[in-house]
């Protein structure tokens, strides 16, 4: 089975409703142990909620999960990916491109709602309808 990180939209998606596909999803990575986290998706989330009590809930949940973190080489290959992707006329996000990086860098998949993913050579996308 394949290691899932499940980016900041999804868990942002999880956390407005606890029916809704995504939290299901993520509720079943979670108990088979296939989702990681990353600091900076942690952030992401995070920096939107205003609510001390929940802010702490949230924060506890994603740092108790396995976590894998950039190193040097994941900047240098976000760097690449722009220039080649602003050579085909697509922006994509820092942020994208650097969750991307890792993904490669770490061979997992990205479980995500954002587009951007798609325009991002090699990056595997974790489709809850297949896996």
């Amino acid at each position: 089975m394949s290691i899932v990180l499940a980016d900041s939209c999804v868990w942002i998606e999880a956390l407005k409703d606890d029916l809704s596909e995504e939290a299901i999803q993520l509720e079943h990575l979670i108990d088979t142990s296939r989702v990681v986290i990353t600091g900076l998706i942690i952030t992401e989330v995070l920096q939107g909620i205003r609510d001390a009590g929940i802010f702490r809930e949230v924060s506890e949940k994603l740092t108790a999960l396995p976590s894998i973190e950039l190193h040097k080489n994941a900047y240098i290959t976000a760097a690449k990916l722009s220039i080649e992707l602003r050579a085909k006329g697509l922006a994509i996000p820092l942020s994208d491109l650097l969750i991307a990086s890792l993904c490669k860098e770490h061979d997992v998949q990205i479980y995500t709602l954002d587009r951007h993913f798609e325009s991002i050579p090699g990056i595997k996308q974790w489709n809850p309808r297949k896996n």
